[in-house]
């Protein structure tokens, strides 16, 4: 089966949100916030943790793209469930392709 690209989901209430259940990458986010200290982003595989990233508000905005080496697509793989998990004042907006 193909994969499907989403681009730029937009992740809009702190805690975990499912972004997608089955199989995929994730393949790249965006993050900003106005905090004066940093804000931790959490990406999880339904209950395992996969990525944790803390955004330094001297970072901002702060943007990760795997992308591709070499002819392949990178990114980190989940099968279960891509769940997303930040602070109320973060912006995390989310890309990743779905098998």
């Amino acid at each position: 089966m193909p994969a499907t690209r989403v681009s730029g989901e937009r992740v809009t209430s702190a805690g975990d949100q499912t972004l997608h259940t089955g199989g995929g990458r994730l393949m790249g986010f965006l993050v900003s916030h106005k905090e004066t200290t940093y804000q931790t982003i959490t990406f999880k595989d339904d209950t395992t943790v996969i990525l944790t990233v803390y955004v330094e508000p001297d970072l901002l905005p702060f943007y990760v793209n795997f992308g591709e080496s070499g002819g392949k697509l990178e990114g980190i793989r989940f099968s279960t469930s891509l769940v997303a998990n930040k602070g109320a004042i973060a912006e995390l907006n989310v890309w990743y392709e779905a098998y």
